[in-house]
């Protein structure tokens, strides 16, 4: 979990659900819940690792890797985590990867 500038809470998760993935859920400040989830990833399959990270601007990085693509992955929400524009590989054949 990350606080992000504007004090929301966010969370990466890798949901147990069929597909898999990548998910990010944002809690307002004094709000009793998280919102629903917002697929990151968009790919199906075993995702590991997810990192999360905000700057100062309010934006949100999300990084984790793709087992079945062999690849690191990132995306970034300009509004805060409610959206994600589309990931982007940031490490081809990464030797992190562990499978």
């Amino acid at each position: 979990m990350r606080l992000a500038p504007r004090l929301a809470l966010l969370a990466v998760l890798l949901p147990a659900l069929p597909g898999g993935g990548v998910v990010v859920a944002h809690a307002q400040p004094l709000a009793l819940r998280f919102s629903a989830p917002v697929n990151v990833s968009n790919v199906e399959g075993p995702s590991d690792a997810p990192a999360i990270l905000t700057d100062v601007a309010g934006r949100v990085f999300v990084a984790w890797e793709e087992r079945a693509l062999e690849l690191a992955l990132l995306a970034r929400s300009d509004d805060g985590g409610a959206t994600f524009g589309a990931p982007a590989a940031i490490v081809p054949g990464s030797p992190y990867l562990s499978f």
